[in-house]
């Protein structure tokens, strides 16, 4: 389950990694001026800012996906509760007295 929402996670949060969106160029542009800032060169910079970015998606998709397992743990538990009520009490058995 865990490994299927994050699949999930992974691919909605890339539809919105598109250049065209301005919040990821500004992330780009971001890391791509502190690797420059670091030493890079500024297409190693751009590299670097994508594989970062990547790894910040791949991050907030695997954090989501065990949300979604805690959750759903947290549900099956809440289920099971009342089941607890429906447990049958036994009553010992007195041992005989023939010895």
């Amino acid at each position: 389950m865990l490994a299927r929402r994050a699949q999930y996670h992974q691919s909605v949060l890339v539809a919105h990694a598109v250049p065209s969106d301005p919040r990821y160029r500004q992330l780009l542009g971001n890391l791509t001026d502190y690797f420059s800032a670091h030493g890079f060169s500024h297409a190693d910079a751009v590299i670097h800012a994508q594989a970062q970015a990547f790894a910040f998606l791949e991050r907030q998709a695997f954090f989501l996906a065990f949300l979604d397992c805690f959750t759903a743990l947290g549900w099956f538990v809440l289920m099971g509760v009342p089941l607890v009520l429906l447990i049958k009490t036994f009553k010992p058995v007195a041992p005989s007295g023939g010895h």
